[in-house]
């Protein structure tokens, strides 16, 4: 039970919008760049530990062992604590404590800042960890916050940051000075009947969540945020009515409640509406929430929606047979996921988009019909339901059309067949058991992550046929030692091969164009790296990189240790000089009169390149003009274009180099 509840916690956390950080790794918290000029130290006194700068210190951890009261001390080696870091206390669930019962904030206690930054009230709540705390003691010393009743407010009592889980409240008004309800601030109470005051402007991410003897809500006017997740998962919540003044609703606000069948919006709402219960915006063009507790078996959307927004209709036990116009171009993310009485679907003829998840864990969905490959379409946007379950038994390749839509049911060796065109995105993510892949020239594109995280692929045969390596196509493919860069390829993309500790060399054919952040930062062994375009785009920064270096602070900087091999005078070079990498020069090979293209021979293609070079078409590149002045007057013009036409009916030998 203690497990459930932590992880709906931090699901409800983590899906609070822009305003909370991404989660970072434990081992290496980042902090501003103000907080670390003088350097820090680590400190643990009693429960506690501290990091201690100069002039002041943060709590970023507690002892597993603490119980009863926590006091928080008003110094720490000789300067003011004056801070809660609450970033750990949201990714490391060891801090999530049932032993502790009462907690005292010191007078000098003023601030809960986040890793991202040194600013107060950004979105992270680390009172949430006290799953049995009871009393809230504050000095009266303190400026910033109170406590009454043990509930804890801001000291101007326009804030209310948290109410025990353990407090009975049963009925409650919330204050009427209070304008903000910070995230989590009521979340896991026994609230049933809840007034909101006059004056609120903003409900917090997460603020209700979980309040399961919660029967009806009612927003007045003069809200105008509601938080992501801010009454997800009551279980008794039948009403919600939303007043005119609210224009910004999180995601998920209402999610999974089961016995909520209708969302009220007032008509003079001009961001939102109502349509049969349904929560739409005002244009009734995005469908955000269909009620978890809406019991239809039939439900058809309006033409009037083209977007329909992640969670949409998440775990709805009723519905059975939606009708999704054509109107429609976006499914989200778990839009249908785990809706149990799901039991056909017809993908839009206008979809562009389906996003991961979209219809995972159906148990009834037998029957999808997909007339119009999308776009964009996720390979595991039917994980586990029915329809998906079946095809994976029939073909561990789930193959619909021409597109590849799924391989993560594959082993060993795979070949894919020649009637696939297109690899859908994550096709094979994570994939532990296949070791080999070949692609046929019949695939002209593959979309990101295809491979990502196929800890034992260690050999791929990539066709010609592909210009573009998308986001993270390899991305932490650890045993993968080599890698044929298709000769057609232009881009390789953000992280492409980032984390291939494995791979050793590369070579970037002469039409790859530009190569973007982190295509393959932190390749560990990685000790050639070879750029055969004498003007490829390498301006961005960490594209090759092998190893860290820690400065002072503790802080990393990636760098290179291997060798960059380019032409003299190329972006390969200056790229290699700029951040202080060794560099090789190439052997500079004889010019291919009139084989501007590069691919060995001269040929018509070649002169209308030329031609559009000429004209201001197209920019030819070093290398391309070099080969394109066949007469060798350093000029490139119309009597270059001729001799090579002539050329091709044998009216002329193009000349030598002399």
């Amino acid at each position: 039970m203690k497990a459930n509840r932590i992880i709906a916690a931090a699901l409800a956390l983590c899906m609070c919008g822009a305003a909370a950080p991404a989660m970072l790794e434990h081992e290496a918290y980042s902090v501003s760049a103000a907080s670390l000029k003088g350097g820090y130290s680590e400190v643990t006194s009693g429960w506690l530990t501290f990091r201690v700068y100069d002039d002041h210190a943060e709590i970023i951890g507690l002892s597993t062992s603490a119980s009863g009261t926590l006091i928080i001390p008003s110094t720490v080696n000789g300067v003011p604590v004056t801070a809660w870091n609450a970033t750990p206390f949201k990714s490391d669930y060891d801090n999530y404590n049932d032993q502790i019962t009462g907690i005292y904030f010191p007078e000098t206690l003023t601030q809960w800042i986040e890793d991202s930054d040194a600013t107060i009230h950004n979105g992270i709540n680390p009172l949430i960890c006290f799953n049995n705390l009871a009393a809230i003691t504050v000095s009266a010393s303190n400026p910033a916050f109170t406590a009454k009743d043990n509930i804890l407010y801001s000291k101007d009592m326009h804030t209310v940051y948290f109410c025990p889980r353990v407090k009975n409240l049963d009925s409650y008004t919330i204050p009427s000075t209070i304008t903000t309800i910070f995230e989590a601030a009521f979340s896991y109470t026994g609230i049933k009947t809840l007034r909101l005051p006059s004056g609120l402007k903003r409900i917090g991410g997460g603020a209700f969540g979980s309040c399961n003897a919660l029967e009806s809500v009612t927003i007045p006017e003069g809200v105008t945020s509601i938080g992501s997740s801010a009454f997800s998962q009551c279980e008794r919540l039948a009403k919600v009515s939303i007043s005119s003044t609210v224009t910004e609703i999180g995601s998920n606000a209402f999610w999974i409640c089961p016995k909520l069948s209708a969302i009220q919006v007032a008509e003079n709402n001009s961001n939102y509406s109502s349509l049969d219960g349904v929560l739409m915006d005002k244009a009734q063009s995005s469908l955000i929430c269909y009620p978890t507790g809406k019991t239809d078996t039939y439900y058809t959307i309006p033409d009037t929606v083209s977007r329909i927004e992640n969670f949409a209709f998440y775990r709805n036990p009723y519905l059975a047979f939606p009708t999704i116009p054509d109107s429609v171009t976006y499914i989200g993310k778990y839009a249908f996921s785990r809706c149990d009485s799901l039991s056909a679907v017809t993908l839009p003829k206008h979809l562009d988009k389906l996003e991961h998840d979209a219809f995972s864990n159906c148990p009834r969905l037998y029957s999808v019909s997909i007339p119009v490959i999308p776009r964009f379409i996720h390979g595991r946007a039917f994980d586990n339901s029915a329809w998906f379950l079946a095809k994976q038994k029939q073909n561990p390749l789930v193959i619909v059309g021409s597109l590849l839509l799924n391989g993560t049911a594959c082993k060993g060796e795979v070949t894919i067949p020649d009637t696939v065109t297109e690899i859908a995105d994550a096709a094979f993510v994570a994939n532990k058991d296949i070791t080999g892949i070949t692609i046929p020239s019949s695939v002209t594109k593959i979309h990101q992550t295809v491979f990502a995280s196929c800890e034992n692929l260690k050999t791929v045969r990539l066709p010609d046929s592909l210009t573009t390596l998308n986001n993270s196509l390899f991305s932490s493919c650890t045993s993968l030692t080599t890698v044929n860069i298709p000769e057609n390829a232009v881009y390789i993309a953000y992280g492409t091969f980032g984390y291939c500790s494995s791979l050793q060399s590369v070579t970037l054919p002469e039409k790859v164009k530009k190569v973007y952040e982190g295509a393959f930062n932190n390749c560990t062994n990685l000790k050639e790296v070879t750029i055969l375009n004498r003007d490829c785009d390498l301006t961005q920064e960490r594209l090759f990189t092998n190893s860290s270096i820690r400065d002072a602070n503790g802080n990393y900087t990636s760098t290179f240790t291997g060798v960059i091999r380019g032409y003299a005078g190329s972006t390969a070079e200056a790229y290699a000089k700029q951040y202080g990498y060794r560099f090789e020069a190439l052997p500079e090979d004889e010019p291919a009169w009139g084989d501007i293209d590069g691919n060995g021979s001269v040929e018509l293609v070649d002169v209308i390149l030329l031609n559009r070079n000429i004209l201001g078409m197209e920019q030819l590149g070093a290398q391309s003009q070099k080969n394109a002045d066949v007469n060798g007057d350093s000029a490139i013009d119309s009597t270059d274009s001729l001799l090579i036409l002539k050329s091709l009916v044998s009216l002329v030998t193009l000349p030598v180099q002399s």
